[in-house]
């Protein structure tokens, strides 16, 4: 299977994932040192839509366009199930627990809100996308963003199976319920994180593998235009929030994608992507954890200052030890 893998592996695409995971990182770090912050790391230049929410369409689109990529032919659904589960648990996990007995043992009432059975929200990875509606037992770990994940995974099946009997109609209907819920705080959460929302990019990126769209040069002398005008038009305060995050991120992608078409011949180019692109998944998952104690280190006692190290230290081991799916 590995085999297989790297010879269907689409190196551009490493360096997409790359890009995207360091700069959402960064994203969210200066958002976290908000007097620090530099704006073009929050908002577009012309102070419109979110760069953070833009490069998670950008993640979206590479899921759907990975998962089609590698299953296509999908053989067994039992089989798929159990590679995703392996893909996402297991880490999370790791990641998951030392910090919630840290947290359970020395500050106590940390969890003082959530209820018990709460509880089987974390380990269904869905406590970060239900924190905003349900006091649970959150920590950090995995955000948001791990909830809608599974959630896409758990349906892929069945868009596969829409896509290949119709996709041109399967399209229609998915920006039919964007289009319709495109402000829907589902779960009190931002209007982009309802599930019409995720879906529409992660199928996007699925009829872009389909018709191997990003081989068209086109498609890039059509989408730069597009993102400048969008980031830099003053024109345009007036588009819907969520729309606007994810045509920034469409037109990034194609963007990203021919820059990585480039950068792909430089060995050096490639050894990086490879590294940081097989452990993305270990870092969204530890990241608002890692920058949460970054930003609280020096305002904090030397008790938790030993807190912050022995889960910075642990985080190592994860990294070390933990490697994402390729097709994450």
């Amino acid at each position: 299977m590995k085999l297989e893998m790297a010879k269907n592996r689409i190196e551009e695409l490493d360096f997409v994932r790359t890009i995207c995971t360091v700069g959402i990182i960064v994203n969210h770090f200066t958002i976290a040192v908000n007097k620090y912050c530099v704006k073009i790391f929050d908002t577009f230049p012309n102070s419109t839509g979110s760069v953070g929410y833009s490069i998670v369409t950008v993640f979206f689109i590479l899921s759907g366009i990975l998962l089609y990529h590698h299953h296509s032919n999908l053989s067994g659904i039992p089989a798929f199930y159990k590679k995703r589960w392996r893909s996402i648990y297991p880490s999370y996990y790791v990641a998951y627990f030392p910090v919630f007995l840290i947290l359970l043992l020395l500050k106590p009432g940390y969890f003082k809100k959530a209820k018990p059975l709460s509880f089987l929200l974390t380990l269904i990875g869905f406590d970060g996308y239900t924190s905003k509606a349900i006091d649970n037992y959150y920590t950090l770990v995995g955000d948001w963003f791990l909830g809608i994940i599974i959630i896409l995974y758990l349906i892929f099946p069945l868009i596969l199976k829409a896509i290949e009997k119709n996709y041109k109609l399967t399209l229609a209907v998915v920006i039919g319920f964007f289009i319709a819920f495109c402000d829907w705080r589902m779960l009190n959460q931002n209007e982009f994180r309802n599930v019409f929302s995720c879906i529409f990019s992660f199928l996007l990126g699925m009829i872009i593998d389909k018709l191997q769209i990003y081989n068209r040069k086109r498609v890039l002398l059509i989408t730069v235009p597009i993102l400048l005008f969008l980031c830099f038009s003053t024109m345009i305060d007036k588009i819907n929030f969520n729309l606007l995050c994810h045509a920034v991120g469409i037109c990034l992608f194609f963007v990203l994608f021919y820059v990585g078409k480039i950068l792909k011949k430089s060995f050096l180019v490639r050894s990086v992507d490879s590294k940081i692109s097989n452990v993305s998944y270990e870092m969204f998952l530890i990241q608002h954890v890692i920058i949460f104690f970054v930003c609280d280190y020096i305002n904090i006692d030397s008790y938790w200052k030993f807190y912050s190290i022995l889960i910075f230290l642990w985080y190592c081991y994860l990294f070390y030890c933990c490697v994402g799916e390729d097709d994450f």
